[in-house]
């Protein structure tokens, strides 16, 4: 059953007393304790006062970035054995050094006394040729020979005997012939510069030939020696006898928005590494924006191509890339302590002499980078001086 409920009037007007006691008891205490000047601060209607001194400092800060080298690519020349069974295939004479260029023309090394001559062609070389040859092959073999100072010949598609006779020319240049073979010629002549005929001659004979194997093909312009085998090591498919860099190594540097303005294609940059002394470089590329993941942020990738006393450094080298002017110490302050900046620029001095704080000061802003802005002397403020960012 349910007990009828009975009101106690003393009761109620006894707990409201106590809650009322209860509450003017903490408000008396709260105001008897101190306040702390944190607290002092956030009651005053002013806003707290920031200062910054005036410095005597550059104020052209030079960016500074990491990048690594990333190597071009490479080209690996191998033996192709074609020597007879009596015939050892020693590396007889070798005409170039590892760091130099490779130029169309010249002579790279000699296998049991047969040479290899790089040429830069535009079509691969993938077969022999002989006088009547004909194809894309030909002319990319008389263009190189004819840049490489060979006359007397049409650069066309068909190969002659006069053509020939400049390959044998170059062979010669470097101490050696075009090899031979024997052949019984055709009835036909051949075909050499305009309007010329020259007739081999007749029977069974020895005649010259192009062996492709004796060619080492380039096609890039830029050709570097990385590794050249040296005389009386033996040939073999392993290791190579010729590494070419086809392409320059690079450094290549990430850089974020902030940074892309200083480092524009054609901006000079200084290149540091460990053990190795400053170098000057241009950037050459700047590519698309990237969103970047992992460890990669977002932004452009850099390519600065890599200096030449650099190139035998692997790949992945860290570098240090800079770039912007260094500037002697010049008088200087934050950028954000001038006032009226668009017209007639002042400063509110806290600490200087000969004038009270909060003074107006009118400054003569000389130059402003990266943040900080030179005043001129004339202006009558000196390192150490005290000057006001706000209010």
């Amino acid at each position: 059953m349910r007990l009828p409920w009975v009101v106690r009037p003393w009761m109620l007007a006894a707990f409201a007393a106590i809650v009322v006691l209860i509450g003017a008891i903490g408000f008396v205490v709260g105001a008897a304790l101190p306040r702390s000047a944190a607290v002092e601060g956030l009651g005053d209607d002013e806003p707290a006062l920031v200062t910054a001194a005036v410095e005597s400092r550059a104020i052209v800060d030079r960016t500074v970035v990491q990048g690594k080298v990333t190597a071009g690519d490479t080209l690996e020349i191998g033996h192709a054995a074609r020597e007879g069974a009596d015939v050892v295939p020693y590396v007889t004479s070798v005409g170039v050094t590892a760091g130099q260029p490779l130029q169309n023309g010249s002579f790279v090394l000699a296998v049991a006394g047969r040479p290899m001559i790089a040429l830069r062609v535009d079509a691969p070389l993938y077969r022999s040729l002989r006088v009547g040859d004909e194809g894309a092959d030909v002319r990319a073999f008389e263009a190189a020979l004819a840049a490489a100072g060979g006359t007397d010949f049409d650069v066309d598609e068909r190969l002659t005997w006069y053509t020939m006779g400049a390959a044998e020319q170059l062979w010669e240049s470097h101490g050696y012939t075009l090899p031979t073979e024997t052949v019984t010629p055709a009835s036909d002549p051949e075909t050499g510069a305009a309007g010329a005929v020259e007739t081999p001659p007749a029977g069974s004979v020895e005649q010259r030939y192009i062996n492709v194997h004796e060619i080492v093909q380039l096609f890039t312009d830029t050709t570097t020696v990385m590794n050249v085998a040296a005389v009386g090591s033996l040939a073999s498919s392993e290791p190579p006898l010729v590494v070419l860099r086809t392409a320059p190594s690079t450094v290549t540097v990430r850089i974020t928005v902030l940074e892309e303005q200083a480092f524009p294609v054609g901006a000079e940059v200084t290149l540091s590494t460990s053990g190795e002394g400053d170098e000057v470089a241009v950037v050459s590329a700047v590519g698309e924006f990237t969103a970047g993941g992992g460890e990669v942020p977002p932004g452009r990738d850099v390519t600065i191509p890599l200096p030449g006393s650099w190139a035998d450094l692997p790949d992945g080298t860290v570098v240090r890339v800079s770039v912007g002017e260094e500037s002697e110490p010049v008088l200087a302050i934050p950028l954000t302590a001038i006032r009226s900046a668009d017209s007639d620029p002042y400063v509110v001095v806290e600490d200087v002499s000969g004038h009270a704080p909060g003074d107006r000061l009118a400054v003569v802003v000389v130059e402003t980078a990266g943040g900080w802005a030179q005043i001129d002397e004339s202006s009558g403020l000196a390192p150490g001086d005290t000057i006001r960012l706000s209010p």
